[in-house]
């Protein structure tokens, strides 16, 4: 089980520190040390963090915390770590042809973005905390919401915006 999907937003920091804290020294062993000695190349490290998988793997664990599809609806920040309570993203890409872009303050969006890359019906969460104008392609929509979700057909370049 991905421990990402369960929406615990302080277990999962906690799981990548604990992951970045474990393997930071084989990384800098790695990384730092004298490579006269093929004994010592990066292969022979056991549980280097940093290889292609950790790489992707933490990037995907990252953007797992930001945004989320696999239940069959998008969701903007399901995760977010209390320590992150500001912040940005953009492009972060989702299922059904979308990139997605969000900003927030103490938590809460302030605004988030759906653009279309492929002609798609999407199902999206509508973000909590405030009253959200949506709108699509900058011209404001009340589309039906049926348990805090809508869904919106687009054709590839519409963007869905929560402000």
């Amino acid at each position: 089980m991905n421990i990402l999907l369960l929406e615990d937003n302080c277990t999962e920091l906690q799981i990548l520190y604990n992951i970045l804290k474990k393997h930071w020294p084989q990384f800098h062993y790695t990384c730092c040390q004298n490579y006269n000695d093929a004994q010592k190349s990066i292969l022979s490290v056991q549980y280097d963090i940093f290889i292609l998988d950790g790489n992707t793997a933490g990037a995907a664990g990252i953007a797992e915390m930001l945004v989320q599809g696999h239940e069959g609806y998008i969701e903007f920040l399901p995760c977010l770590p209390e320590q992150w309570s500001v912040g940005t993203y953009k492009g972060l890409c989702v299922k059904g042809g979308a990139e997605v872009s969000a900003a927030w303050n103490q938590s809460l969006i302030n605004e988030a973005t759906l653009k279309a890359t492929a002609d798609n019906t999407f199902t999206v969460k509508v973000p909590q905390g405030k009253n959200y104008t949506i709108m699509l392609n900058n011209k404001r929509i009340n589309p039906v919401i049926n348990n805090g979700l809508i869904t919106v057909s687009m054709k590839a370049k519409d963007i869905l915006k929560f402000k």
